[in-house]
């Protein structure tokens, strides 16, 4: 995850049983651990948010081609009511 070994958790680990003893290791040990779900949580929230955005931002981007070209395509033949088809009945 950060790049240390085995041998390099182990000697944290045994750095940390000195400094903090035996009896508070687990709580600290607990305490870090819930730390760090509440650290990968928030970044994980916080990159859902921004992929959300960017997609927000895409398809507002795409509305607008859209709509642009909807103002710039001509009416065609087919979209007018033109009366040509009728002269059968006259």
């Amino acid at each position: 995850m950060f790049g240390i070994g085995f041998q390099e958790i182990l000697v944290i680990l045994l750095i940390a049983l000195l400094v903090v003893g035996p009896r508070r290791l687990p709580q600290i040990a607990r305490a870090i651990g819930r730390a760090l779900g509440e650290i990968r949580k928030a970044a994980e929230d916080f990159r859902e948010t921004i992929e959300a955005e960017e997609l927000r931002a895409s398809l507002e981007e795409e509305r607008k081609k859209l709509e642009e070209e909807f103002k710039k395509e001509p009416e065609t033949p087919a979209n007018t009511q033109d009366n040509s088809g009728d002269s059968e009945n006259e």
